[in-house]
């Protein structure tokens, strides 16, 4: 796919970024906290669904179904972070693909442009 000289210098030129570390922590941190709130939503939906059926108390009912309101909720947004971190991660290697596919589609096309054409000369009698 790549040449190793044109894999050498991405190399070389992604060392001499100021790249921090600290940012794919977070963004890891920030994907498990995503799962971990929508999961809880979950839990505390079913949860308040459940002791909401089980009286007859319309003011113990109205406070599991508020509790329930704050699991949909919980979940909702646990999948919006999850997801959103989810998508970064994928665009991120998706980008990097896509940038060394064009570089090796740019290599080609100089390489055809400067090297002399190779067609056959027409013969004419």
């Amino acid at each position: 796919m790549l040449e190793g000289t044109r894999l050498d210098e991405l190399r070389e030129e992604v060392s001499r970024l100021k790249l921090r570390r600290e940012g794919a922590t977070s963004e890891r941190w920030l994907l498990w906290l995503g799962a971990a709130l929508a999961v809880a939503g979950v839990v505390l939906l079913v949860g308040a669904y459940s002791s909401s059926h089980g009286t007859r108390d319309p003011l113990v009912q109205q406070d599991d179904v508020i509790l329930a309101l704050l699991g949909v909720s919980l979940a909702v947004i646990g999948s919006a972070v999850w997801f959103r971190h989810s998508l970064t991660r994928y665009f991120r290697y998706w980008l990097t693909r896509m940038v060394h596919e064009q570089r090796a589609q740019t290599d080609r096309v100089v390489e055809a442009v400067s090297s002399p054409p190779t067609r056959p000369q027409d013969e004419r009698p």
